[in-house]
């Protein structure tokens, strides 16, 4: 083979490597926009009057305050609230879907230690340095439905690859410099996983908080179906799923691991505890979790709900990964085990109305008194 053969040949394989990977990376990206919900369309407000909100006069505002100055109100010292932003906003309403789905979350008290021993040996792990997202929209700028997408996956060498299961995750062998902290129960592990923070009770008294600091990327999926359907568990609320993992500890990593999104935690600042995705502590029976694309973080909402029945004033102050959609909203219930059986059988079907701020003026002397 001549030399100008040669240099033909190796052009070719060359361009047939970089296609074979330009392939491989375009197919995982395909198959991995499926777990990205795809953007909606935007949604249509119309302007109400505050006597079209179920129930506007019966909130007594109780924890009310809190939740503003945590929202950076520079309003929430006048003394009548309701007056002020009867005069000061304006509600709205969803004109494309009218009803949705309410759920509850609350904050995991759990016990764990910074060490392992024979009682603590479940881990719950740090963000791993392999962890990489990358936002989608700056490597495709001319594709619409990319901007504000982002991978989340594993770098291997030069490449990103899709980052490991909850399952695989679990049966690699983990330093003790990966483990934020080592929990007793790891039915309350994963629980915490779904909720996405938890106080940890360490064996000395003192308290740990931690919260969500990154993911694998990978699509939550709920165990209660499966039970269902091969166990023959008729409740699917939390507080049964949860009774039935600690009753059948043989089978419960088997039905665990069929959810593979896995959630790795950092500590949280007290004054910043229980951290929401805005950044701001979160509010119990104040704060929700919407679809950011939906409702902007920081908004004012006034919700309404059967089941349990609900009427109050909210803040948009946090997101999930199973918070999509119009009308989609989780109810924050606070700390501890009273939380918990509260948000674990909540499944209500709400209404919630935007309520803007309208063009800035002074506050309103009347009010302040």
């Amino acid at each position: 083979m001549n030399q100008r053969a040669a240099i033909k040949l190796a052009a070719g394989l060359a361009g047939l490597a970089a296609c074979a990977a330009a392939l491989f990376a375009a197919s995982w990206w395909i198959s991995t926009m499926k777990l990205i919900p795809s953007p909606p369309a935007a949604p249509v407000w119309e302007a109400v009057a505050f006597r079209d909100l179920p129930g506007w006069e019966d909130d007594t505002l109780i924890n009310f305050r809190r939740a503003c100055v945590q929202n950076r109100e520079d309003w929430c010292h006048v003394r009548d609230l309701r007056r002020y932003i009867e005069r000061n906003f304006t509600p709205y309403r969803l004109t494309t879907r009218d009803t949705g789905v309410f759920t509850g979350y609350y904050t995991s008290l759990v016990r764990g230690s910074l060490i392992r021993t024979d009682e603590y040996k479940y881990p719950i792990l740090k963000v791993p340095g392999d962890l990489l997202t990358v936002d989608v929209g700056q490597f495709l700028p001319d594709c619409k439905e990319c901007q504000g997408l982002r991978i989340t996956g594993q770098k291997v060498g030069t490449r990103l690859v899709r980052y490991p299961t909850r399952q695989q995750i679990q049966a690699a062998n983990v330093r003790d410099s990966d483990v934020l902290v080592w929990l007793a129960d790891p039915v309350d592990a994963f629980i915490m996983h779904i909720q996405g923070s938890g106080l940890v009770v360490l064996p000395d008294g003192k308290y740990l908080p931690i919260g969500f600091a990154a993911s694998n990327g990978l699509q939550f999926s709920g165990i209660g179906r499966a039970l269902q359907r091969q166990e023959g568990l008729r409740d699917l609320s939390m507080p049964s799923v949860r009774r039935w993992l600690r009753e059948n500890p043989d089978k419960a990593f088997q039905y665990m691991h069929m959810n593979d999104r896995y959630i790795f935690f950092g500590q949280t600042r007290e004054d910043r505890f229980p951290q929401g995705a805005m950044g701001v502590s979160l509010t119990p029976m104040r704060s929700v979790a919407i679809d950011p694309r939906i409702v902007p973080f920081g908004s004012l909402l006034w919700i309404n709900s059967d089941r349990p029945h609900l009427a109050r004033l909210v803040f948009a102050q946090d997101t999930g990964a199973a918070i999509v959609g119009e009308q989609r909203l989780d109810f924050y219930w606070g700390l501890g085990e009273e939380a918990f059986l509260k948000a674990g059988v909540m499944k209500a079907s709400g209404t919630y109305y935007l309520l803007r701020r309208k063009q800035r003026r002074n506050l309103d002397r009347a009010v302040e008194q």
